[in-house]
């Protein structure tokens, strides 16, 4: 019986030795199969040309980021200058609606002067009417109040022996036209004039010639045009160099207002004439009376000279052709009294 046991026993034990080998074989023959698998399915080895492709495509893709971020940063600045754009538009619409404005205004104002000088006119020609009307009453009564007699015996008038010299005291001046008689405030006009062609020189900068007129003053306006000749700089034979420099010249001329200024001939030598005070409040000693006449009150400049010298008082007589209007200029004379 005990050999019969042993027998099993060691069956026993050779069956699970060889179980344990089987499947240790069965394992390894599995990992050779995964391994076999993987090895199959593992890829080739990169070549250079695929390494090199490889390494561009990370370029590029990284060239790519960046183009994006580019793109990114512009389309922001995009959006930034087209609202900056926007604010200025709206900038320059503001300013324009302020220009019209401003236009609209000063064509308003135009007008407003244009309006007034109409009524300035037709003012003016109201006072020249209602002048004229009171010239004639004034003459009237001067002749109802000094009759002239009729004179029947011719009488032979002599005067001093005329010397002409230069006038350099104190001047005033009357305006002989269409036997009218009128007053000249030249020397208030000459101050104007003066004072505006100062501040208008430097204008003369941006422009050759310049005209424009100021007043009225008294019964005139005054035009006046400014003339700036460059002068070159030129260098002499000797070496010597003449630096060039700009010439401003300069004339104006009297307008009057209207045809009608003045007084008639008659009522300016009557006692209460606008001549007659004019002529009582001058020092004759220091005083010429200078005549701006025309051809068609040489009669009237013969009868005021007559006047003046009975007074004691120095006459200057300007002849105008018809037409001329009374000027002066930067290369103009001083009038000589007899």
């Amino acid at each position: 019986m005990a050999k019969v046991k042993r027998e099993d026993e060691e069956a026993f034990g050779s069956d699970s030795f060889l179980d344990i080998v089987a499947n240790m074989v069965g394992i390894l023959i599995i990992l050779v199969m995964v391994a076999g698998l993987r090895a199959r399915n593992a890829p080739a080895a990169a070549t250079p040309e695929q390494a090199r492709a490889v390494a561009d495509i990370q370029r590029l893709a990284e060239d790519e980021d960046s183009l994006k971020r580019e793109v990114v940063r512009l389309a922001v600045e995009m959006e930034e200058v087209a609202t900056i754009a926007g604010t200025r538009q709206v900038e320059r619409d503001t300013l324009a609606v302020l220009a019209v404005a401003r236009e609209k205004e000063v064509a308003a104002q135009r007008q407003a002067l244009d309006e007034r000088a109409r009524e300035e006119f037709d003012l003016r020609r109201s006072i020249s009417a209602a002048k004229n009307q009171l010239d004639r009453l004034s003459l009237d009564l001067a002749r109802e109040i000094n009759p002239q007699p009729v004179k029947k015996s011719n009488k032979i008038e002599s005067y001093p022996t005329p010397i002409s010299h230069t006038v350099h005291g104190q001047e005033m001046h009357f305006q002989l036209k269409a036997g009218r008689v009128t007053f000249i405030p030249m020397e208030e006009l000459v101050e104007r004039f003066k004072h505006e062609v100062q501040s208008r020189v430097p204008r003369l900068r941006d422009m050759p010639t310049l005209t424009e007129t100021i007043g009225p003053i008294g019964d005139f306006r005054v035009r006046f045009t400014l003339e700036r000749t460059d002068i070159p700089t030129v260098v002499q034979s000797g070496g010597a160099v003449v630096t060039g420099y700009s010439r401003v010249d300069c004339h104006f001329e009297l307008m009057p207002l209207t045809e009608t200024t003045g007084e008639p001939l008659e009522l300016a030598q009557s006692n209460n004439s606008e001549f007659r005070a004019i002529m009582a409040s001058i020092n004759p000693k220091q005083t010429t009376v200078t005549l701006w006449t025309y051809p068609d009150s040489f009669a009237a400049y013969r009868a005021l000279k007559k006047e003046l010298y009975s007074r004691g008082i120095a006459v200057a007589g300007r002849p105008l052709p018809e037409g001329q209007p009374i000027g002066g200029s930067t290369q103009g004379t001083k009038s000589a009294a007899q």
